[in-house]
């Protein structure tokens, strides 16, 4: 939807605390790349490029940990959240060994893929 070429060094972008988020078919949202290997929920991220808007396709859930590409390319894997600009758009920051952003084009398109989850459930006494 809209490609950008901004870097910046001292972002102070606090990651919020949960882990996942809905993404609904038509949002838009804001894709950023870190090189920061620490970023993760509730910590703050300095080290940031702005890869630019994306449009939702299909909705669904994002956690953090799933692998994002673009087109073929690995990109990095989701570190996490910011919901600094809601309602009007989230930021998703991606974990990047590098944050180049060149070589990306309008047309491209950004894939979410679930990494491997686990689900545990609490047994409870029955009442028999």
């Amino acid at each position: 939807m809209a490609l950008m070429r901004l870097t910046l060094e001292s972002r102070r972008l606090r990651l919020m605390a949960p882990h996942s988020r809905a993404v609904l078919k038509n949002e838009v949202h804001e894709l950023i790349l870190t090189d920061d290997q620490n970023a993760a929920p509730e910590k703050i991220v300095n080290r940031v490029s702005y890869v630019g808007f994306v449009e939702i396709k299909r909705g669904g859930v994002i956690v953090t940990g799933d692998k994002v590409f673009v087109e073929e390319k690995h990109l990095g894997e989701l570190a996490g959240f910011d919901i600094t600009h809601m309602p009007n758009h989230m930021n998703i920051v991606v974990k990047s060994a590098k944050r180049d952003v060149h070589g990306l084009s309008l047309s491209d398109r950004v894939v979410v893929t679930q990494t491997r989850r686990g689900f545990v459930f609490k047994k409870t006494r029955s009442n028999r």
